[in-house]
């Protein structure tokens, strides 16, 4: 396996991991779990996308073609220096009134990436003002959006709704806390139920359940550490009690 692209969101790899897969190359991101509260990682660790070495050459040329379609980040303008002294005072409440105003009275407004240059947005932005309150990826170009975000007023991701299978229902809902995963809830057949449920500790899956839609009875409990599976308790008779543990090796296979 090769590297082909790094990056310091976890978000960026997968919109890299994404386009990959449209161009028919399998790919797999290492790094995915070590992001922190903002969506960044720590400093020295990065999301690397990888892929075998024999298209690794090919997976170089699409994201190549990809970053140049990518817009250029607009230059901050410049500050203008002046000396207000008699009016400081004055001159601060104004411009803290106007503000305000303009705050509460921006309309809604979105901005959005086309990557496939088909005329659809597969990333689009919604600001209130200049605060970005939700974010919609639309994964597969399909024009319909399979992962929304919503920020609160630090800027921190406090909602996401996926879409995993397409189906154009978000069946999973992730609930963050300083913008990191805490606990992920899936209803897979649309009864308004979560048969699966994941926790998380420091944006890390710790625990993930799979409970019964009918007797509501927890029949696997699986515990990770690092993000990956290590072992499994097994309630099949669905009567609360877990008749069966397994632990799993590294490769994720049961050990003798």
């Amino acid at each position: 396996m090769e590297t082909v692209f790094e990056a310091s969101l976890a978000l960026e790899a997968h919109l890299v991991r994404d386009l990959l897969e449209r161009a028919g190359i399998p790919s797999h991101m290492e790094g995915e779990y070590l992001q922190g509260a903002a969506g960044e990682l720590p400093l020295g660790n990065l999301v690397r996308v990888r892929v075998t070495s024999e298209r690794a050459a090919e997976a170089r040329e699409v994201i190549a073609e990809w970053e140049k379609k990518q817009p250029a980040d607009p230059q901050p303008p410049a500050r203008k220096k002046g000396s207000w002294a008699p009016y400081t005072f004055f001159l601060g409440c104004f411009l803290g009134l106007f503000a305000a105003w303009i705050h509460y009275n921006t309309p809604i407004s979105e901005r959005g990436v086309d990557y496939d240059g088909d005329g659809t947005l597969d990333e689009r932005y919604v600001y209130d003002g200049e605060r970005l309150v939700a974010q919609d990826l639309d994964r597969n170009s399909d024009g319909r959006a399979d992962v929304r975000y919503e920020y609160d007023s630090h800027g921190l991701v406090k909602e996401a709704f996926i879409d995993d299978d397409f189906d154009q229902r978000f069946e999973t809902h992730q609930q963050m806390v300083r913008g990191q995963p805490h606990i992920s809830e899936s209803d897979l057949d649309g009864d308004g139920f979560a048969e699966i449920v994941y926790r998380y500790r420091n944006g890390v899956a710790t625990e993930g359940e799979f409970i019964s839609p009918k007797s509501r009875a927890v029949l696997k409990r699986s515990h990770l550490r690092g993000g990956w599976l290590v072992a499994a308790d097994f309630d099949a008779d669905g009567d609360a009690k877990f008749e069966r543990h397994v632990e799993y090796d590294e490769m994720g296979d049961p050990k003798p």
